[in-house]
Formats: structure tokens, sequence, C-alpha cells
């Protein structure tokens, strides 16, 4: 399985992609952009398909940005969640206890730190 640290160097890598001679790869080209749903048509030289193709490998990321314990903010999409789950102890007790969402329920950004 490839994880979020390939996905984003990958990424980046095809983000920076200068290349001068795409000639010997238009037939590539073509599929590629039949495969990520972006047009490159005469201007080939154009970054703006490669970035989309570098969005769709690319796990976007979020933070929490809420003041408050038990709510989850999104900082990219600004969803706010209630993040109280029921937690029992080993005697049976129990209580409520925040926690952390791995995804963002709206948008799916990834949930860093």
């Amino acid at each position: 399985m490839i994880s979020d640290s390939e996905r984003r160097e990958v990424a980046a890598r095809l983000r920076s992609l200068d290349v001068h001679d795409w000639n010997d790869f238009m037939d590539e080209v073509y599929a590629l952009e039949t495969a990520i749903g972006c047009y490159v048509g005469q201007d080939w030289k154009d970054q703006n398909w490669w970035h989309r193709l570098a969005d769709l490998i690319d796990r976007p990321t979020c933070r929490n940005v809420s003041e408050h314990q038990d709510v989850f903010t999104c900082s990219e999409c600004r969803c706010k969640v209630e993040i109280i789950g029921k937690e029992c102890n080993e005697y049976g007790e129990c209580f409520c206890a925040p926690f952390m969402p791995s995804f963002c329920p709206s948008c799916g950004a990834e949930v860093m730190g």
C-alpha cells in the first residue's frame, strides 16, 4: 500500500515537472488526460493538468482550528462537528470523552496533529 508520505512526494515531483519536448509523449498525454478528466488540448505545455494529476494523488490535509475541546472545526472547509464519544472503563462505568477524527467528515482531508 502506498503511504501518504510517498503520495506527497510523487505529487510534489509532478507539480515541479518541466518537460520541454512533449512530442514523443503525445499518445500517453492523451490517454492520461482522458483518465484524469483534464483536457490538455493545443497548449500541451500548460502545467494545470499536471497539477490536476498531483491533486488526485496527494491527499489533502487539515487541522482542528476549534477553540473547544469537544468540537472539531476543519481548517480547510470550516466544517464543525461535535467529537464526543461514549467510553466505558474496565468496571463498566460509561463516560463521555472527546475523540479526534482521522479525516474531515465533509471534505475528506486527513487531520494532522
